[in-house]
């Protein structure tokens, strides 16, 4: 497992930042769509702690195996310094952290080291250096052996004019005498430049070891400016210290704290959970029984008594393997099909309610419903209409529905296409009689939702949006 600290990233800016978040935690070049979201959610107001978080949690970081150092402390620091509680401890611990004073003067400190490094550099590498002092004491030296030699040719020459044999004692020849002022005067002019080279070998000498002098006063300086800033900051540091310890112990148990108070939070939560949900069923089956149960004064549906007004065409349809029943026809009835509707109208086979067929477990190979699921409400599609139609039909035996397609008629009477009279209508029935009432309406979720409650597990559309008359219907086959 490779590691590396939080700073190395958090430094960075911007699309630097994704950039580096995905090699150093990926392992790879940010793909585009990637790079966008993170960006989006910096520039949204994420932190940058928070969106290294998101990326070292993901599947493919964890894949990686790069360990950000400091990641989980500054995160749980970003998120309990958001709670008004504890907020205030890291903010006093930011502000010990952050004195500006402090860090100003380490590194006015630091500054004045970099300059006499640097001073001391260019004067190893100046004119003055002490390699150009070896080369002039050098030359010196060889112009002084080269005039003790050139003395002692001089008086060899002397020596040899005073003993010369055509020359006499007291006579004085033009060659000589001209012979002497030449050697007078080169001996002169040597002297002279010799002087001249010690002078400058003197002054060169001088200047180097004032310079040397200086520049030891100033490093002298800037140590000691070093040894009393260290001495006057070293007990502040000190403090910062143990302050920066005891903040991240008192961290550790808040987070603890903070731990064990959102498992407390999650077990309250879920425990209100359940009993919203234990009271909702209460109210739902108090109404339920105060609606359908068995208190006369709330029944508001006239009993019907199921009836078979055609034997012979539901014993055929036994004898063909079963029946085929098309429930609450009304006035159109369907060929080949047992019809059944809770008025005696002309076509009708079976009366009865649909919740109450006078059929035996498991002899439909059919049942057809056409525009009538919606005159009834959903606790009684529920608990009577869907439970009685899977005890009739047979295993494999086909529900098919036909209802009012919601969805699709307030889209047309959005667009201006479908006229209010038609959808209020078709909302709420036509109202004609007591059964002329609609109670529900569906969309193509909720109805699937309902059928798979009802045992129906296995759905297919088969058209929406239909037109049919003032309706948009929709039709689905179950089993």
């Amino acid at each position: 497992m490779t590691t590396i600290h939080i700073d190395a990233l958090v430094t960075k800016k911007d699309e630097d930042f994704v950039d580096s978040c995905y090699r150093q935690l990926l392992k790879r070049e940010a793909d585009p769509q990637g790079k966008a979201h993170y960006l989006s959610r910096l520039r949204q107001g994420r932190t940058k702690v928070s969106v290294l978080h998101d990326i070292a949690r993901s599947k493919e970081a964890r894949i990686a195996g790069t360990h950000v150092v400091g990641l989980p402390a500054a995160y749980a620091i970003e998120r309990i310094t958001a709670t008004p509680v504890v907020g205030a401890i890291f903010a006093f611990a930011r502000t010990i952290l952050g004195s500006r004073r402090l860090w100003r003067e380490l590194e006015t400190a630091r500054n004045a080291a970099y300059a006499a490094n640097a001073k001391v550099t260019e004067l190893t590498s100046g004119p003055l250096a002490l390699s150009r002092l070896d080369e002039i004491h050098n030359t010196l030296n060889s112009l002084h052996e080269f005039m003790r030699v050139t003395q002692r040719q001089l008086d060899a020459l002397s020596s040899a004019t005073s003993s010369s044999p055509s020359a006499g004692p007291d006579t004085h020849g033009p060659d000589r005498d001209e012979l002497r002022q030449s050697y007078i005067r080169f001996s002169r002019d040597a002297q002279r430049s010799l002087l001249q080279l010690e002078q400058q070998m003197s002054k060169a000498t001088d200047e180097w070891e004032h310079e040397r002098n200086r520049t030891r006063e100033e490093l002298d300086a800037v140590h000691a400016s070093l040894k009393r800033a260290t001495d006057r900051h070293a007990s502040d540091i000190a403090g910062i210290a143990s302050s920066v310890h005891s903040e991240h112990q008192a961290l550790e148990a808040i987070t603890a704290h903070f731990s064990t108070t959102q498992s407390r939070i999650d077990d309250v939560t879920n425990q209100i959970d359940r009993l919203w949900k234990r009271l909702e069923f209460v109210r739902s089956e108090t109404l339920y029984e105060l609606k359908y149960g068995a208190t006369p004064r709330y029944a508001q549906k006239v009993k019907i008594n199921p009836k078979i007004l055609n034997e012979n065409a539901v014993q055929q349809a036994r004898g063909r393997g079963g029946l085929r029943l098309n429930i609450g026809c009304g006035h159109l009835p369907h060929e080949g099909y047992i019809n059944v509707d809770a008025r005696e109208l002309p076509g009708i086979d079976i009366i009865a309610d649909a919740t109450l067929l006078p059929l035996a477990d498991n002899e439909a190979i059919e049942i057809r419903a056409e525009h009538l699921l919606e005159h009834f409400p959903e606790q009684e599609l529920r608990r009577a209409v869907l439970p009685e139609w899977r005890r009739v039909l047979k295993a494999g035996g086909q529900l098919n529905v036909v209802v009012p397609d919601v969805e699709v008629m307030l889209d047309e009477y959005h667009k201006g296409t479908y006229p209010h009279e038609y959808l209020r209508e078709v909302l709420y029935g036509g109202q004609e009689y007591g059964g002329d009432f609609h109670h529900n309406m569906f969309m193509p979720t909720y109805l699937e939702m309902l059928l798979r409650e009802g045992g129906f597990a296995n759905i297919e559309w088969k058209i929406r949006g239909r037109k049919n008359g003032k309706c948009f219907e929709m039709e689905l086959a179950a089993c």
